[in-house]
């Protein structure tokens, strides 16, 4: 995996650089390791490493299943850490340790739908970081033309089924972010 940048549903921004992997000591699993740069604050890099036990069978229906799935699930439970608090950047300056947050086989089974404010509140902050302050202009994640906001298929639908002003809403994230008539 190349680095990434992430967002969360709570606003967190940061950069996710894999560090490789290794066995996880006298414990039966393996350590995936990761560099965190916060994008939000600059308040660093944060070390943490993601502890998965046991054997790859138990988080999927089977191996192949998790193998194809395994970097996305590490990217959402890294993710999901920073929105439960579990995983933070304020962190004593210098700190060098990495912390250990556990995979779970939950972390590979759809995660319950979120409620429509969450849904708009990802979507926006993630228009905000990953367009508007870190996208690059050839290539942009959220797309403008003739003044409309392009989104993936996923959050289209989602929105043209679960936001009844979907229109408004998009109008007023267009002139959030990007101050478009």
């Amino acid at each position: 995996m190349t680095p990434i940048q992430l967002v969360t549903r709570l606003g967190e921004c940061f950069e996710v650089s894999p560090q490789g992997q290794d066995r996880a000591g006298n414990r039966d699993g393996v350590l995936h390791y990761f560099h965190l740069t916060d994008l939000v604050k600059g308040r660093g890099l944060r070390k943490v490493s993601v502890y998965r036990g046991g054997p790859r069978d138990f988080y999927a229906s089977s191996i192949a299943e998790f193998d194809r799935r395994i970097d996305t699930v590490l990217l959402n439970t890294l993710r999901h850490r920073f929105d439960s608090g579990e995983l933070t950047f304020d962190v004593p300056e210098g700190a060098t340790y990495y912390k250990e947050v556990l995979m779970t086989p939950e972390d590979f089974q759809p995660q319950p739908p979120a409620c429509d404010e969450e849904v708009r509140q990802l979507m926006m902050h993630e228009a905000y970081w990953l367009s508007y302050r870190y996208g690059n202009p050839r290539k942009p994640r959220f797309r403008l033309a003739r003044c409309t906001l392009h989104l993936s298929n996923g959050c289209n639908r989602r929105i043209q089924s679960h936001f009844p002003g979907r229109e408004a809403f998009l109008q007023g994230l267009r002139m959030k972010l990007f101050s478009c008539p």
